[in-house]
């Protein structure tokens, strides 16, 4: 059984589905894998993918193991992880008028420091634009700790309008904030809420 995804083509493909306009921008490599990745364009005519596509290289993939009831990621050597400082940001977003919101997830930068730089360079860009930014945290213990990421995105925090998060991520960064909600009520939630986002302002 064979399933494309990932965070931000999810999104990507959702909106062309509500008839948004969505573009989608990655590195996907030559062969049968990279094909069945190019052929979502054809779920919906308002999704276009663009980027670098028939690359040299692996595709990231991620394989369920039920009998360990645990998933197995591979994405340290693909195409992407490999190649990803070669999108051209400028380029890809246009200017102000092409597009109206730009998403980002927490796993690329965790990647490797080719995706790291790309990562940083599509903010640069999008705050360059003026684009509303969304952030899904989409931590993953297998790429970093919690820290190891929040410490890359804390210095970007400024360029966002949107920090999306799971209510785990939200547990482990109100204990990088020094706040304890192991145990805690809807109350104290939204009081770890409010200070986060008064902290990271937006």
């Amino acid at each position: 059984l064979r399933s494309v995804g990932g965070d931000e083509l999810n999104v990507a493909v959702a909106l062309s589905l509500l008839g948004v306009k969505s573009k989608w921008v990655s590195v996907v490599p030559k062969g049968p894998l990279g094909q069945a990745v190019m052929s979502c364009s054809e779920i919906s005519p308002l999704l276009h993918i663009s980027g670098l596509t028939n690359v040299e290289g692996d595709l990231g993939i991620f394989t369920v193991l039920p009998e360990s009831k645990s998933v197995h990621y591979q994405r340290s050597f693909s195409a992407f992880a490999r190649c990803a400082d070669q999108l051209r940001w400028p380029v890809e977003l246009g200017d102000a008028s092409t597009a109206s919101w730009f998403h980002v997830s927490g796993i690329t930068p965790l990647l490797g420091d080719p995706a790291k730089k790309s990562w940083l360079a599509a903010l640069q860009q999008a705050r360059h634009l003026g684009l509303p930014t969304s952030l899904d945290l989409n931590w993953r213990k297998q790429l970093g700790t919690l820290s190891d990421l929040w410490s890359i995105v804390m210095p970007v925090l400024d360029t966002l309008e949107l920090l999306i998060l799971s209510v785990d991520q939200l547990q482990g960064l109100a204990e990088l904030l020094g706040t304890d909600l192991s145990a805690a009520d809807d109350d104290a939630f939204f009081a770890v809420m409010s200070r986060l986002q008064q902290k990271v302002k937006c």
